[in-house]
């Protein structure tokens, strides 16, 4: 193997590992939005469905069953 094959060998190792710790983190940040996405759609039902019980005048339990 030369010098310049041994460099770029070398280089692409580097990138290569650099790219996989980018998608790593792109993933971890992404699963982090999608829990986070889901506990504020949670959330947003609850007040939506207790928003409707008091109004129907029904507990929330009565209204989801």
């Amino acid at each position: 193997m030369t010098y310049k094959e041994r460099i770029t060998a070398t280089f692409n190792k580097a990138l290569a590992n650099k790219l996989r710790k980018e998608s790593k983190k792109a993933h971890k940040e992404q699963t982090v939005f999608q829990a986070t996405n889901a506990d504020l759609v949670r959330k947003r039902r609850y007040a939506e469905d207790m928003a409707l019980a008091k109004e129907l005048g029904v507990t929330i339990q009565e209204l989801t069953e």
